[in-house]
């Protein structure tokens, strides 16, 4: 397996288990997802579709995923104390403000979005966090975040 590109980072705590990253595949996966959930996104707008607003996205077993939806923003999200896994993949995020509070959020996947920064990001305990194929410039706000094991960055 060739060496991953320099805009490649991995981030591990002490202590936690190691987790490897297939650079490559996952690369075209989230790109081809991102592709399709716009397309998928512009057609169900076109549509009317209403029925995925933000305000009414419930948490099951502490799991709310959200990915493919066509967002641009998580304003609208409604605070919860029940959302430990937050699943926001394949949208058109551009960043993460208006994320509400979320006190138990311990997983964030916001991976194949359009996210240029970590500001935003609020003071939830995190342990993971995937936030592959974005545009990610500046990383040096990771390792401040004090519950993280691992991370896995992965920037076009």
């Amino acid at each position: 397996m060739p060496p991953p590109p320099a805009s490649y980072v991995r981030y591990e705590r002490q202590g936690s288990k190691r987790q490897d990253v297939v650079h490559s595949v996952q690369c075209f996966l989230m790109q081809f997802s991102t592709k399709l959930g716009k397309r998928l996104g512009k057609a169900q707008s076109s549509e009317g579709d209403t029925d995925r607003k933000l305000s009414v996205a419930k948490p099951v077993d502490g799991k709310l995923d959200i990915s493919g939806w066509g967002l641009y923003s998580l304003e609208g999200l409604l605070p919860s104390t029940r959302v430990e896994a937050l699943y926001c993949r394949g949208n058109g995020l551009k960043s993460l403000h208006g994320m509400p509070i979320l006190p138990k959020l311990h997983i964030l996947d916001a991976s194949a979005n359009c996210l240029t920064d970590l500001a935003g990001l609020n003071t939830a305990p995190l342990r993971m966090m995937f936030l592959a194929a974005n545009n990610i410039a500046d990383v040096s706000s990771i390792p401040t975040i004090p519950t993280l094991e691992v991370c896995a960055v992965v920037c076009d």
